[in-house]
């Protein structure tokens, strides 16, 4: 998945927006050990990377 959104990277739409302008992502991740902890950083950080925005509550822990 990360990949693809990385192909967005360098395209723009007629209005010089990015291609992933208005789009939603959504990652749910089951568990609450130490390898879910890890792969919702890691998608998150790439999500990140790719100029998406996340609301401070995006990751429940607890």
């Amino acid at each position: 998945m990360l990949e693809r959104l990385d192909a967005f990277l360098g395209e723009v739409d007629d209005q010089q927006r990015m291609m992933s302008y208005g789009r939603v992502a959504c990652v749910a991740v089951v568990g609450n050990e130490d390898g879910a902890h890890h792969v919702v950083a890691e998608l998150f950080q790439g999500l990140n990377d790719g100029a998406s925005a996340f609301p401070p509550t995006a990751v429940p822990t607890g």
